[in-house]
């Protein structure tokens, strides 16, 4: 099991997939234009399967492939959530209502749904993942203070 394409599936499918899903939900959710909110829901419908392969991808490939594969999926979560949650609050406009009503969402409300698919879907459900399907040590670095980029503490190998 090459270990980029797990890291791959993560990075593309888990994160990308997801938070694709649920920004589309959202624009959705404050679309007016019938026509634009059925065209969002099914881009949803479908990101939401895309992301669903990748989650079952990424069990297979850790179950497949071992401690090597368990810490690189770790690995590629813990640096999605960094890169993910270490954007502060995005300047900008507010949202326009125009836009809205097209089912565009502004970047200030498009990093908080990032920002909340991180941390209400995609890290529980990682977290879930990794701890049905192994123990593998998560790299530690300094600023960790000891704890994993999915917030978990670090637990010590027997």
């Amino acid at each position: 099991m090459a270990l980029d394409v797990a890291e791959a599936a993560v990075r593309e499918g888990c994160v990308g997939e997801t938070m694709a899903s649920l920004i589309a939900r959202a624009a959705e959710e404050g679309a007016g234009d019938p026509a634009v909110r059925a065209a969002l829901a099914e881009i949803a419908t479908d990101e939401a399967v895309h992301a669903g392969l990748s989650w079952q991808f990424v069990a297979w490939a850790i179950a497949e492939g071992g401690d090597s594969v368990h810490t690189a999926v770790t690995c590629a979560f813990e640096e999605e959530a960094a890169r993910v949650l270490a954007v502060g609050a995005c300047a900008g406009a507010p949202s326009d209502p125009v836009m809205r009503h097209h089912g565009r969402l502004s970047p200030l409300e498009s990093q908080a749904v990032r920002r909340e698919a991180m941390s209400a879907v995609i890290l529980p459900c990682a977290r879930s993942l990794l701890a049905r399907l192994g123990a593998a040590e998560p790299r530690v670095r300094p600023e960790m203070h000891g704890r994993d980029q999915l917030g978990e503490p670090m637990r010590r190998r027997a």
